[in-house]
Protein backbone atom coordinates (compact mmCIF):
# COMPACT_ATOMS: atom_id res chain seq x y z
CA UNK A 1 0.00 0.00 0.00
CA UNK A 2 1.16 3.51 -1.17
CA UNK A 3 -0.25 6.53 0.05
CA UNK A 4 0.26 9.13 -2.61
CA UNK A 5 0.68 12.96 -2.32
CA UNK A 6 0.93 15.13 -5.04
CA UNK A 7 3.97 17.07 -5.10
CA UNK A 8 3.57 20.43 -5.83
CA UNK A 9 0.76 19.65 -2.33
CA UNK A 10 3.55 18.36 -0.36
CA UNK A 11 6.06 20.28 -0.86
CA UNK A 12 3.91 23.78 0.14
CA UNK A 13 2.95 21.80 3.19
CA UNK A 14 6.67 21.00 4.09
CA UNK A 15 7.15 25.05 3.36
CA UNK A 16 4.26 25.79 6.49
CA UNK A 17 4.49 22.75 8.26
CA UNK A 18 7.03 24.59 11.15
CA UNK A 19 4.88 27.84 11.64
CA UNK A 20 1.28 26.08 11.03
CA UNK A 21 -0.98 24.50 13.81
CA UNK A 22 -4.11 22.80 13.46
CA UNK A 23 -6.73 22.54 16.52
CA UNK A 24 -7.85 19.22 15.25
CA UNK A 25 -11.52 20.72 14.95
CA UNK A 26 -14.14 21.76 12.30
CA UNK A 27 -16.26 24.40 13.49
CA UNK A 28 -19.68 24.76 11.85
CA UNK A 29 -20.37 27.60 9.34
CA UNK A 30 -20.94 30.86 10.74
CA UNK A 31 -19.51 29.91 13.83
CA UNK A 32 -15.84 31.24 13.04
CA UNK A 33 -13.86 34.39 12.96
CA UNK A 34 -16.04 36.05 15.62
CA UNK A 35 -19.47 35.12 14.14
CA UNK A 36 -20.01 37.37 11.00
CA UNK A 37 -18.89 36.51 7.82
CA UNK A 38 -17.04 40.34 7.87
CA UNK A 39 -14.61 38.73 10.47
CA UNK A 40 -13.86 35.54 8.75
CA UNK A 41 -12.70 37.34 5.54
CA UNK A 42 -10.77 39.90 7.60
CA UNK A 43 -8.63 37.14 8.87
CA UNK A 44 -8.53 35.01 5.31
CA UNK A 45 -7.10 38.26 4.04
CA UNK A 46 -4.47 39.17 6.73
CA UNK A 47 -3.29 35.33 6.86
CA UNK A 48 -2.70 35.76 3.20
CA UNK A 49 -0.96 38.93 3.58
CA UNK A 50 1.10 37.33 6.27
CA UNK A 51 1.63 33.69 4.15
CA UNK A 52 5.68 33.84 3.09
CA UNK A 53 6.93 30.54 1.79
CA UNK A 54 10.44 30.40 3.97
CA UNK A 55 13.36 29.80 1.31
CA UNK A 56 15.57 28.15 3.75
CA UNK A 57 12.59 25.51 3.58
CA UNK A 58 11.61 25.50 0.05
CA UNK A 59 13.98 22.86 -1.33
CA UNK A 60 13.54 20.26 1.85
CA UNK A 61 12.56 17.02 1.37
CA UNK A 62 9.72 15.20 2.85
CA UNK A 63 11.90 13.14 5.19
CA UNK A 64 13.90 15.98 6.09
CA UNK A 65 11.07 17.52 7.44
CA UNK A 66 9.52 14.54 9.63
CA UNK A 67 12.91 14.01 10.69
CA UNK A 68 12.76 17.78 12.50
CA UNK A 69 9.48 17.21 13.73
CA UNK A 70 6.72 19.83 14.83
CA UNK A 71 9.10 21.73 17.16
CA UNK A 72 12.43 21.45 14.64
CA UNK A 73 13.74 18.43 16.97
CA UNK A 74 14.80 15.24 15.37
CA UNK A 75 11.73 12.17 15.60
CA UNK A 76 8.90 11.30 15.06
CA UNK A 77 9.05 10.04 11.38
CA UNK A 78 8.21 6.85 12.17
CA UNK A 79 4.69 7.91 13.85
CA UNK A 80 3.97 10.66 11.40
CA UNK A 81 4.51 8.37 8.44
CA UNK A 82 2.43 5.36 9.97
CA UNK A 83 -0.68 7.45 10.45
CA UNK A 84 -0.73 8.63 7.06
CA UNK A 85 -0.44 5.13 6.14
CA UNK A 86 -2.95 4.19 7.95
CA UNK A 87 -5.17 6.52 6.54
CA UNK A 88 -4.35 5.54 3.11
CA UNK A 89 -4.49 1.83 3.60
CA UNK A 90 -8.16 2.67 5.13
CA UNK A 91 -9.79 4.65 2.52
CA UNK A 92 -11.99 1.79 2.11
CA UNK A 93 -13.15 0.14 5.17
CA UNK A 94 -14.11 -3.10 3.58
CA UNK A 95 -13.16 -4.60 0.23
CA UNK A 96 -15.48 -3.98 -2.62
CA UNK A 97 -17.13 -0.93 -0.57
CA UNK A 98 -19.12 1.55 -3.05
CA UNK A 99 -17.27 4.52 -3.68
CA UNK A 100 -19.13 7.75 -1.86
CA UNK A 101 -19.45 10.29 -3.81
CA UNK A 102 -19.58 12.96 -1.19
CA UNK A 103 -19.72 16.63 -1.74
CA UNK A 104 -17.35 19.11 0.23
CA UNK A 105 -19.35 21.88 1.99
CA UNK A 106 -16.74 24.57 0.66
CA UNK A 107 -15.36 27.39 1.74
CA UNK A 108 -18.17 28.11 3.50
CA UNK A 109 -17.66 25.53 6.14
CA UNK A 110 -14.28 26.18 6.98
CA UNK A 111 -12.98 26.13 10.10
CA UNK A 112 -10.37 28.39 11.98
CA UNK A 113 -7.56 25.79 10.75
CA UNK A 114 -8.71 25.27 7.14
CA UNK A 115 -9.39 29.39 6.80
CA UNK A 116 -5.67 29.76 7.68
CA UNK A 117 -4.50 26.70 5.27
CA UNK A 118 -7.01 28.73 2.42
CA UNK A 119 -5.07 31.83 3.04
CA UNK A 120 -1.66 30.65 3.01
CA UNK A 121 -2.46 28.31 -0.26
CA UNK A 122 -4.04 31.13 -1.77
CA UNK A 123 -0.88 33.49 -1.38
CA UNK A 124 1.40 30.80 -2.72
CA UNK A 125 -0.54 30.07 -5.93
CA UNK A 126 -0.69 33.67 -6.80
CA UNK A 127 -4.47 34.12 -5.93
CA UNK A 128 -4.43 36.40 -2.75
CA UNK A 129 -7.40 38.11 -4.46
CA UNK A 130 -9.35 35.58 -4.12
CA UNK A 131 -9.34 35.73 -0.52
CA UNK A 132 -10.42 39.22 -0.52
CA UNK A 133 -13.73 38.08 -2.24
CA UNK A 134 -16.32 37.55 0.11
CA UNK A 135 -17.48 33.84 1.34
CA UNK A 136 -20.46 33.85 -0.91
CA UNK A 137 -18.19 34.42 -4.06
CA UNK A 138 -15.51 32.36 -2.84
CA UNK A 139 -18.39 29.33 -2.49
CA UNK A 140 -19.03 29.82 -6.23
CA UNK A 141 -15.52 30.46 -7.14
CA UNK A 142 -15.24 26.84 -5.66
CA UNK A 143 -18.27 25.00 -7.04
CA UNK A 144 -17.09 25.87 -10.61
CA UNK A 145 -13.69 24.16 -9.63
CA UNK A 146 -13.94 21.87 -7.23
CA UNK A 147 -11.59 19.39 -9.02
CA UNK A 148 -8.49 21.79 -9.63
CA UNK A 149 -5.29 20.60 -7.85
CA UNK A 150 -5.86 24.42 -5.84
CA UNK A 151 -8.94 22.59 -3.15
CA UNK A 152 -7.82 19.58 -3.17
CA UNK A 153 -4.12 20.76 -2.22
CA UNK A 154 -6.28 22.17 0.67
CA UNK A 155 -7.19 18.98 1.81
CA UNK A 156 -4.02 17.27 1.78
CA UNK A 157 -2.23 20.35 3.67
CA UNK A 158 -5.22 19.53 5.79
CA UNK A 159 -4.12 16.46 6.56
CA UNK A 160 -0.89 17.15 7.04
CA UNK A 161 -0.97 19.32 9.66
CA UNK A 162 -3.64 17.23 11.51
CA UNK A 163 -0.93 14.48 11.36
CA UNK A 164 1.61 16.83 13.13
CA UNK A 165 -0.97 18.01 15.64
CA UNK A 166 -1.86 14.40 16.37
CA UNK A 167 1.93 14.03 17.16
CA UNK A 168 2.47 17.22 19.00
CA UNK A 169 -0.51 15.72 21.26
CA UNK A 170 1.04 12.75 22.20
CA UNK A 171 4.45 14.63 23.06
CA UNK A 172 3.01 16.24 24.50
CA UNK A 173 0.64 13.76 26.93
CA UNK A 174 4.01 11.67 26.89
CA UNK A 175 1.92 9.18 25.21
CA UNK A 176 3.82 6.43 23.35
CA UNK A 177 0.89 4.16 22.42
CA UNK A 178 1.57 2.90 19.10
CA UNK A 179 -1.95 2.75 16.95
CA UNK A 180 -4.09 0.11 18.22
CA UNK A 181 -7.53 -1.79 16.69
CA UNK A 182 -10.93 -1.33 19.40
CA UNK A 183 -14.18 -3.45 18.12
CA UNK A 184 -16.77 -0.97 17.23
CA UNK A 185 -19.38 -2.36 19.57
CA UNK A 186 -17.28 -1.75 22.57
CA UNK A 187 -17.01 2.04 21.49
CA UNK A 188 -19.05 4.40 23.28
CA UNK A 189 -18.19 7.54 21.53
CA UNK A 190 -15.45 9.04 18.96
CA UNK A 191 -15.37 12.56 16.77
CA UNK A 192 -12.28 13.45 14.71
CA UNK A 193 -10.05 15.43 16.74
CA UNK A 194 -11.21 14.32 20.01
CA UNK A 195 -10.41 11.05 22.49
CA UNK A 196 -11.92 7.60 21.92
CA UNK A 197 -14.24 6.70 24.76
CA UNK A 198 -14.58 2.92 25.18
CA UNK A 199 -16.64 0.74 27.49
CA UNK A 200 -15.46 -1.35 29.89
CA UNK A 201 -14.55 -4.69 28.60
CA UNK A 202 -14.12 -6.27 31.77
CA UNK A 203 -18.15 -5.78 32.63
CA UNK A 204 -20.61 -7.63 30.41
CA UNK A 205 -23.56 -5.93 32.24
CA UNK A 206 -22.15 -2.61 31.37
CA UNK A 207 -22.16 -3.79 27.62
CA UNK A 208 -25.36 -4.52 27.87
CA UNK A 209 -26.62 -1.75 29.18
CA UNK A 210 -25.52 0.60 26.05
CA UNK A 211 -27.93 2.20 23.44
CA UNK A 212 -28.11 -0.85 21.13
CA UNK A 213 -27.76 0.91 17.62
CA UNK A 214 -24.09 2.09 16.55
CA UNK A 215 -24.32 5.20 14.04
CA UNK A 216 -20.76 5.72 12.02
CA UNK A 217 -21.21 8.93 10.48
CA UNK A 218 -18.91 9.34 6.97
CA UNK A 219 -17.90 12.34 5.35
CA UNK A 220 -15.84 12.93 2.40
CA UNK A 221 -12.23 12.59 4.60
CA UNK A 222 -13.21 9.36 5.96
CA UNK A 223 -15.17 8.46 9.34
CA UNK A 224 -15.73 10.95 11.06
CA UNK A 225 -18.09 10.20 14.06
CA UNK A 226 -18.76 6.91 15.90
CA UNK A 227 -21.83 7.27 18.69
CA UNK A 228 -24.38 4.89 20.24
CA UNK A 229 -28.02 5.64 19.53
CA UNK A 230 -31.72 5.02 20.93
CA UNK A 231 -33.84 3.15 18.37
CA UNK A 232 -35.78 5.87 17.33
CA UNK A 233 -38.71 3.67 15.25
CA UNK A 234 -41.70 5.81 15.97
CA UNK A 235 -39.83 8.88 14.84
CA UNK A 236 -41.62 10.51 11.93
CA UNK A 237 -39.23 11.14 8.81
CA UNK A 238 -38.89 15.07 8.12
CA UNK A 239 -37.51 14.50 4.65
CA UNK A 240 -34.35 15.87 5.56
CA UNK A 241 -30.95 14.41 3.44
CA UNK A 242 -27.53 15.28 3.20
CA UNK A 243 -25.03 15.26 -0.09
CA UNK A 244 -22.19 15.89 1.86
CA UNK A 245 -22.18 12.88 4.97
CA UNK A 246 -23.07 9.45 4.81
CA UNK A 247 -24.60 6.77 7.53
CA UNK A 248 -24.09 3.22 9.28
CA UNK A 249 -26.69 2.53 11.51
CA UNK A 250 -26.23 -1.11 12.93
CA UNK A 251 -27.29 -2.89 15.57
CA UNK A 252 -23.94 -3.43 17.95
CA UNK A 253 -25.14 -7.32 18.63
CA UNK A 254 -24.48 -8.11 14.89
CA UNK A 255 -21.22 -6.29 14.92
CA UNK A 256 -20.17 -7.75 17.88
CA UNK A 257 -21.02 -11.57 16.06
CA UNK A 258 -19.13 -10.94 13.58
CA UNK A 259 -15.31 -11.63 12.80
CA UNK A 260 -13.79 -8.81 11.04
CA UNK A 261 -12.83 -11.07 7.90
CA UNK A 262 -16.86 -11.67 7.46
CA UNK A 263 -17.44 -8.32 6.96
CA UNK A 264 -18.78 -7.78 3.61
CA UNK A 265 -20.05 -4.40 4.37
CA UNK A 266 -23.45 -2.80 5.25
CA UNK A 267 -25.98 -0.48 4.07
CA UNK A 268 -25.05 3.40 3.53
CA UNK A 269 -27.42 6.24 3.66
CA UNK A 270 -27.33 9.71 3.28
CA UNK A 271 -30.02 9.56 6.46
CA UNK A 272 -28.76 10.24 10.09
CA UNK A 273 -31.92 7.63 10.96
CA UNK A 274 -32.60 5.08 7.90
CA UNK A 275 -35.36 3.73 8.22
CA UNK A 276 -36.12 -0.10 9.32
CA UNK A 277 -35.58 -2.28 6.29
CA UNK A 278 -38.70 -4.15 7.31
CA UNK A 279 -40.96 -0.91 6.73
CA UNK A 280 -39.45 0.02 3.51
CA UNK A 281 -40.50 -2.14 0.24
CA UNK A 282 -36.92 -2.30 -1.70
CA UNK A 283 -37.38 -4.49 -4.43
CA UNK A 284 -34.36 -6.06 -7.12
CA UNK A 285 -34.55 -4.50 -10.07
CA UNK A 286 -32.93 -7.80 -11.72
CA UNK A 287 -35.42 -10.09 -9.87
CA UNK A 288 -38.21 -8.53 -9.33
CA UNK A 289 -38.61 -9.69 -5.67
CA UNK A 290 -38.43 -7.66 -2.29
CA UNK A 291 -35.44 -7.23 -1.08
CA UNK A 292 -35.21 -7.86 2.84
CA UNK A 293 -31.26 -8.41 4.17
CA UNK A 294 -28.93 -5.48 2.69
CA UNK A 295 -25.75 -6.72 3.81
CA UNK A 296 -25.63 -9.49 1.31
CA UNK A 297 -24.58 -9.34 -0.98
CA UNK A 298 -22.12 -6.17 -0.18
CA UNK A 299 -24.85 -3.26 -0.72
CA UNK A 300 -24.57 0.13 -2.69
CA UNK A 301 -25.08 3.26 -1.56
CA UNK A 302 -28.44 3.80 -0.75
CA UNK A 303 -29.88 7.27 -1.65
CA UNK A 304 -33.18 8.33 -0.24
CA UNK A 305 -35.25 11.14 -2.09
CA UNK A 306 -37.93 13.04 -0.77
CA UNK A 307 -40.17 12.83 -3.87
CA UNK A 308 -42.06 16.26 -2.96
CA UNK A 309 -39.46 18.22 -2.01
CA UNK A 310 -37.58 18.43 -5.70
CA UNK A 311 -38.19 19.53 -9.00
CA UNK A 312 -37.81 15.64 -10.87
CA UNK A 313 -36.33 12.95 -11.50
CA UNK A 314 -33.84 11.75 -14.49
CA UNK A 315 -33.83 8.47 -14.94
CA UNK A 316 -30.97 6.84 -17.15
CA UNK A 317 -31.67 3.51 -19.04
CA UNK A 318 -30.51 1.18 -20.93
CA UNK A 319 -32.09 -2.32 -22.09
CA UNK A 320 -34.80 -1.84 -20.18
CA UNK A 321 -32.36 -1.18 -16.81
CA UNK A 322 -31.81 1.84 -15.13
CA UNK A 323 -28.68 2.28 -14.94
CA UNK A 324 -28.25 5.87 -13.01
CA UNK A 325 -30.99 8.50 -11.08
CA UNK A 326 -30.26 12.36 -10.71
CA UNK A 327 -32.33 14.18 -8.38
CA UNK A 328 -33.70 17.70 -9.88
CA UNK A 329 -33.26 20.03 -6.14
CA UNK A 330 -33.93 22.78 -8.34
CA UNK A 331 -35.46 23.99 -11.81
CA UNK A 332 -32.33 24.44 -13.22
CA UNK A 333 -30.54 21.80 -12.38
CA UNK A 334 -29.22 19.46 -15.07
CA UNK A 335 -28.70 15.99 -14.65
CA UNK A 336 -25.06 15.89 -16.82
CA UNK A 337 -22.95 15.54 -13.13
CA UNK A 338 -24.83 12.03 -12.78
CA UNK A 339 -24.20 11.56 -16.58
CA UNK A 340 -20.51 11.78 -16.47
CA UNK A 341 -20.33 9.02 -13.76
CA UNK A 342 -22.01 6.23 -16.03
CA UNK A 343 -19.91 4.18 -18.05
CA UNK A 344 -18.58 5.94 -20.86
CA UNK A 345 -18.33 2.52 -22.97
CA UNK A 346 -22.30 2.52 -22.84
CA UNK A 347 -23.64 6.10 -21.79
CA UNK A 348 -23.96 7.13 -25.48
CA UNK A 349 -26.51 4.80 -26.25
CA UNK A 350 -28.70 5.70 -23.10
CA UNK A 351 -32.10 7.14 -23.26
CA UNK A 352 -33.09 10.35 -20.29
CA UNK A 353 -36.46 9.41 -18.82
CA UNK A 354 -37.18 12.68 -16.99
CA UNK A 355 -40.39 12.53 -14.36
CA UNK A 356 -41.51 16.09 -13.82
CA UNK A 357 -43.44 17.12 -9.99
CA UNK A 358 -44.81 20.18 -10.23
CA UNK A 359 -44.28 22.96 -7.11
CA UNK A 360 -48.63 21.91 -6.09
CA UNK A 361 -48.16 18.46 -7.10
CA UNK A 362 -47.66 15.36 -5.17
CA UNK A 363 -46.78 12.02 -5.79
CA UNK A 364 -48.77 9.92 -3.79
CA UNK A 365 -48.24 6.55 -4.82
CA UNK A 366 -44.84 4.72 -6.31
CA UNK A 367 -45.01 0.89 -8.52
CA UNK A 368 -42.92 -1.41 -9.67
CA UNK A 369 -43.30 -2.94 -12.78
CA UNK A 370 -41.78 -5.66 -14.78
CA UNK A 371 -42.25 -5.58 -18.49
CA UNK A 372 -40.70 -8.34 -20.54
CA UNK A 373 -37.71 -8.37 -18.55
CA UNK A 374 -38.09 -4.30 -18.27
CA UNK A 375 -38.12 -2.41 -15.07
CA UNK A 376 -40.63 0.32 -15.14
CA UNK A 377 -42.17 2.67 -12.55
CA UNK A 378 -45.37 3.91 -12.12
CA UNK A 379 -45.63 7.02 -10.41
CA UNK A 380 -49.44 8.63 -9.42
CA UNK A 381 -49.70 12.12 -8.85
CA UNK A 382 -52.30 13.80 -7.21
CA UNK A 383 -52.79 16.46 -10.36
CA UNK A 384 -50.26 14.86 -13.25
CA UNK A 385 -52.14 11.41 -12.56
CA UNK A 386 -50.70 8.02 -13.24
CA UNK A 387 -47.39 8.43 -15.10
CA UNK A 388 -45.20 5.37 -16.03
CA UNK A 389 -41.41 5.56 -16.30
CA UNK A 390 -39.69 2.91 -18.82
CA UNK A 391 -39.78 0.91 -21.82
CA UNK A 392 -43.06 -0.05 -24.04
CA UNK A 393 -45.35 -3.19 -23.16
CA UNK A 394 -45.42 -5.77 -25.57
CA UNK A 395 -47.31 -8.63 -23.18
CA UNK A 396 -48.50 -9.39 -19.71
CA UNK A 397 -46.89 -7.19 -17.37
CA UNK A 398 -46.18 -7.72 -13.10
CA UNK A 399 -46.75 -4.89 -10.57
CA UNK A 400 -45.53 -4.41 -7.11
CA UNK A 401 -46.62 -1.42 -4.59
CA UNK A 402 -43.88 0.23 -3.07
CA UNK A 403 -45.54 3.15 -1.35
CA UNK A 404 -48.57 5.03 -0.63
CA UNK A 405 -48.94 7.94 1.11
CA UNK A 406 -48.89 12.06 1.81
CA UNK A 407 -45.39 11.51 2.42
CA UNK A 408 -43.44 9.04 0.00
CA UNK A 409 -39.69 9.33 0.52
CA UNK A 410 -38.34 7.13 -3.13
CA UNK A 411 -35.12 4.89 -2.40
CA UNK A 412 -32.27 3.81 -4.97
CA UNK A 413 -29.03 1.84 -4.84
CA UNK A 414 -26.23 3.63 -6.38
CA UNK A 415 -24.70 1.03 -8.66
CA UNK A 416 -21.26 0.27 -8.76
CA UNK A 417 -19.11 1.09 -11.66
CA UNK A 418 -20.84 -0.02 -14.86
CA UNK A 419 -23.41 -1.65 -13.03
CA UNK A 420 -27.05 -1.26 -13.35
CA UNK A 421 -28.94 0.16 -10.30
CA UNK A 422 -29.63 -3.64 -8.38
CA UNK A 423 -32.16 -1.88 -5.77
CA UNK A 424 -34.84 0.74 -5.79
CA UNK A 425 -38.09 1.24 -3.70
CA UNK A 426 -39.78 3.66 -2.06
CA UNK A 427 -41.21 4.35 2.27
CA UNK A 428 -43.67 6.17 3.23
CA UNK A 429 -44.15 5.21 7.20
CA UNK A 430 -47.19 2.54 6.14
CA UNK A 431 -47.80 -1.26 5.86
CA UNK A 432 -48.93 -0.89 2.31
CA UNK A 433 -52.21 -3.42 1.84
CA UNK A 434 -51.86 -6.09 -0.87
CA UNK A 435 -55.17 -5.50 -2.27
CA UNK A 436 -53.73 -2.03 -3.67
CA UNK A 437 -50.84 -3.72 -5.58
CA UNK A 438 -52.69 -4.63 -8.64
CA UNK A 439 -54.78 -1.10 -9.23
CA UNK A 440 -52.35 -0.48 -12.37
CA UNK A 441 -54.84 -0.55 -15.50
CA UNK A 442 -52.98 -1.94 -18.74
CA UNK A 443 -53.70 2.06 -20.05
CA UNK A 444 -51.00 3.16 -17.81
CA UNK A 445 -48.80 0.81 -18.91
CA UNK A 446 -49.24 1.16 -22.75
CA UNK A 447 -47.94 -0.74 -25.58
CA UNK A 448 -46.85 1.00 -28.59
CA UNK A 449 -49.69 2.52 -30.43
CA UNK A 450 -50.41 1.23 -33.79
CA UNK A 451 -49.68 4.66 -35.40
CA UNK A 452 -46.11 4.08 -34.69
CA UNK A 453 -44.04 2.73 -37.09
CA UNK A 454 -40.70 1.68 -35.09
CA UNK A 455 -40.64 -1.52 -33.89
CA UNK A 456 -37.21 -1.25 -32.41
CA UNK A 457 -36.90 -3.40 -29.45
CA UNK A 458 -35.49 -0.82 -26.89
CA UNK A 459 -38.05 1.45 -27.42
CA UNK A 460 -39.40 3.70 -24.67
CA UNK A 461 -42.87 5.41 -24.17
CA UNK A 462 -44.27 8.81 -23.20
CA UNK A 463 -47.60 9.77 -23.43
CA UNK A 464 -49.59 13.12 -22.42
CA UNK A 465 -53.19 14.28 -23.12
CA UNK A 466 -53.76 17.86 -24.69
CA UNK A 467 -56.83 18.93 -23.27
CA UNK A 468 -56.05 22.16 -20.44
CA UNK A 469 -52.48 22.55 -21.94
CA UNK A 470 -51.62 26.17 -20.51
CA UNK A 471 -47.97 26.32 -21.86
CA UNK A 472 -45.47 24.14 -23.31
CA UNK A 473 -41.57 23.69 -23.89
CA UNK A 474 -39.76 21.96 -26.77
CA UNK A 475 -36.07 20.80 -26.49
CA UNK A 476 -34.23 20.60 -29.91
CA UNK A 477 -31.05 19.07 -30.32
CA UNK A 478 -29.77 21.53 -32.86
CA UNK A 479 -26.91 19.75 -34.06
CA UNK A 480 -29.05 17.06 -35.48
CA UNK A 481 -32.07 19.40 -36.15
CA UNK A 482 -34.58 17.20 -34.46
CA UNK A 483 -36.94 17.55 -31.43
CA UNK A 484 -35.84 15.62 -28.55
CA UNK A 485 -38.65 16.19 -25.65
CA UNK A 486 -41.26 18.20 -24.85
CA UNK A 487 -43.02 19.46 -21.22
CA UNK A 488 -46.33 20.20 -21.21
CA UNK A 489 -48.01 22.76 -17.96
CA UNK A 490 -51.45 22.31 -17.35
CA UNK A 491 -54.16 23.94 -16.03
CA UNK A 492 -54.66 22.93 -12.91
CA UNK A 493 -50.70 22.64 -11.85
CA UNK A 494 -49.87 19.40 -13.01
CA UNK A 495 -46.73 18.80 -15.53
CA UNK A 496 -46.49 16.00 -18.37
CA UNK A 497 -43.08 15.05 -19.86
CA UNK A 498 -43.00 13.50 -23.65
CA UNK A 499 -39.72 11.86 -25.14
CA UNK A 500 -36.05 12.67 -23.57
CA UNK A 501 -36.36 15.99 -21.84
CA UNK A 502 -32.79 16.93 -21.01
CA UNK A 503 -32.92 20.01 -18.62
CA UNK A 504 -30.72 22.77 -19.42
CA UNK A 505 -29.07 20.51 -21.54
CA UNK A 506 -30.52 21.11 -24.82
CA UNK A 507 -32.10 24.04 -26.35
CA UNK A 508 -35.35 24.73 -25.39
CA UNK A 509 -38.41 27.35 -26.36
CA UNK A 510 -40.93 28.11 -23.95
CA UNK A 511 -44.49 29.14 -25.81
CA UNK A 512 -47.27 29.82 -23.15
CA UNK A 513 -50.96 29.43 -24.25
CA UNK A 514 -50.54 27.20 -27.53
CA UNK A 515 -53.22 26.35 -29.63
CA UNK A 516 -52.09 23.69 -31.91
CA UNK A 517 -48.95 21.61 -31.41
CA UNK A 518 -47.52 20.94 -34.86
CA UNK A 519 -44.36 17.98 -36.07
CA UNK A 520 -43.21 16.74 -38.99
CA UNK A 521 -41.34 13.20 -39.50
CA UNK A 522 -37.96 13.67 -41.20
CA UNK A 523 -35.01 11.11 -41.55
CA UNK A 524 -31.66 12.08 -40.35
CA UNK A 525 -27.99 10.82 -39.21
CA UNK A 526 -27.76 10.13 -35.82
CA UNK A 527 -24.50 8.00 -36.41
CA UNK A 528 -21.99 8.63 -39.01
CA UNK A 529 -23.58 5.83 -41.46
CA UNK A 530 -26.79 5.05 -39.83
CA UNK A 531 -30.39 7.00 -40.64
CA UNK A 532 -33.06 7.01 -38.15
CA UNK A 533 -36.71 8.54 -37.46
CA UNK A 534 -36.60 12.11 -36.08
CA UNK A 535 -39.31 14.58 -35.64
CA UNK A 536 -39.38 18.24 -35.71
CA UNK A 537 -42.35 19.93 -33.48
CA UNK A 538 -43.79 23.40 -33.79
CA UNK A 539 -46.14 25.13 -31.14
CA UNK A 540 -48.14 28.05 -31.82
CA UNK A 541 -50.65 30.22 -30.23
CA UNK A 542 -53.13 30.39 -33.53
CA UNK A 543 -54.98 27.36 -35.16
CA UNK A 544 -54.60 29.36 -38.43
CA UNK A 545 -51.44 29.04 -39.89
CA UNK A 546 -49.12 27.98 -42.32
CA UNK A 547 -45.95 26.26 -42.73
CA UNK A 548 -43.59 26.30 -45.25
CA UNK A 549 -42.57 22.77 -45.48
CA UNK A 550 -44.97 19.77 -46.42
CA UNK A 551 -45.44 16.44 -43.76
CA UNK A 552 -46.77 18.96 -41.14
CA UNK A 553 -49.20 17.44 -39.18
CA UNK A 554 -51.13 19.74 -36.62
CA UNK A 555 -53.28 19.07 -33.68
CA UNK A 556 -55.53 21.59 -31.91
CA UNK A 557 -54.82 21.83 -28.05
CA UNK A 558 -57.61 20.97 -25.77
CA UNK A 559 -58.37 17.39 -26.84
CA UNK A 560 -56.66 13.72 -28.03
CA UNK A 561 -53.59 12.25 -26.59
CA UNK A 562 -50.33 12.98 -27.90
CA UNK A 563 -47.88 10.05 -27.92
CA UNK A 564 -43.72 10.29 -27.85
CA UNK A 565 -41.71 7.71 -28.05
CA UNK A 566 -37.87 7.05 -28.23
CA UNK A 567 -35.21 4.53 -27.98
CA UNK A 568 -31.84 3.94 -27.60
CA UNK A 569 -31.11 3.88 -31.12
CA UNK A 570 -31.69 7.59 -31.28
CA UNK A 571 -34.82 7.18 -33.47
CA UNK A 572 -37.85 9.50 -31.97
CA UNK A 573 -42.01 9.22 -33.20
CA UNK A 574 -44.41 11.40 -32.55
CA UNK A 575 -48.43 9.88 -32.66
CA UNK A 576 -51.80 11.94 -32.03
CA UNK A 577 -54.36 9.26 -30.46
CA UNK A 578 -57.96 10.71 -30.71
Amino acid sequence: MVVAVHYDCFRIFQAESASASFDGTKEDAGDVGGGTQDAKNAKITQDAQNSQVPQSDEHQTGDEVLERGQNGKPGGAHALLDWLWTVGAWRRPWPSAAKLRLEDAGPAAYGHAELAVFARMAAVAGLVQLTTLPLELAQIVYELSAHSLFWRAITVHCLCLRALWRRQQQQQQQLTEPLRLVPLAKILSWERGHALHVADSSSALSLSLLPPLIRITVDRVGICRIERRHEIAARPWNGATTTRLAFIVEDARILASLPFADIQGFPIWNLSLPPDPASCTLVGTTSFRRVLELRRPPPSQLYAVDVNRCFGLTFFYLSGRISGVHVHRTAKDDARKTYERLATRVKERMVWVFLPIGLDDRIVALWACQCDGSFNIVARMTLAGDVMIGRARKGSFRTMLLAQGDHIMFVYGEPFESKAVEILGAYSGKVQPREESHCITQSVVPAVPSAISTQFPDTYVSSAPLSDVKAVRVFTDKVKGICRGLLLWYGNGGVRALGECRICVDESLLVKSPAVICYRKLRYRAYRYASHDGVVVDAGGATQHHHAEDGWTCHEVGRGTLHFHFTTNRSFVMAYEQ
